[in-house]
């Protein structure tokens, strides 16, 4: 997709503002699970945080990967998260733009955009592309909190900042 300066998608490149990455993620509000998607019509967790990424410059094309199975296997995501981003110390430290990743089983096996920073009365406010094949989904933001997390059998492994994120 050709960009200019007149167009939305401009690239900024280091030191994106936090703000600007979250608004570029919320553009995917409504937006259909799929696995493996990278546009408006379809789009799976990793897709939502690597797309606004690659719009914003924070991310070069040839660093994105779609080779992955639904549930990413050992620790290929931590991985590759590691790779890019800078992790937290402490998980309560994450603020806007950055990303959670959370563990359903022994691994991490997705990923949530930070859109209100932690609180120790609502937890984090997040966006995340949410669903599978047997439960379809789509692009939504909520509170995460321990009902949430404890209803879905999940628990947050790390948080994350994406290198280039002001």
């Amino acid at each position: 997709m050709p960009q200019d300066a007149d167009d939305d998608n401009q690239i900024i490149g280091a030191n994106c503002p936090r703000a600007a990455y979250v608004a570029e993620c919320r553009k995917f509000l409504g937006v259909r699970w799929q696995h493996q998607g990278r546009s408006d019509r379809g789009v799976d967790c990793v897709g939502l945080l690597v797309t606004p990424a690659l719009r914003l410059g924070l991310l070069k094309p040839e660093d994105d990967i779609t080779n992955y199975d639904h549930a990413p296997h050992g620790d290929r995501l931590d991985v590759l998260l590691h790779q890019h981003c800078r992790r937290l110390a402490d998980v309560r430290d994450a603020r806007e733009a950055d990303i959670l990743a959370v563990k359903y089983y022994d691994q991490p096996q997705h990923v949530m955009v930070v859109t209100r920073a932690w609180n120790p009365e609502w937890g984090f406010y997040v966006i995340h592309s949410f669903g599978n094949d047997a439960m379809p989904g789509t692009v939504i933001e909520h509170r995460l909190d321990d009902n949430w997390l404890k209803s879905h059998r999940a628990r947050i492994h790390a948080a994350f900042t994406i290198k280039g994120i002001g």
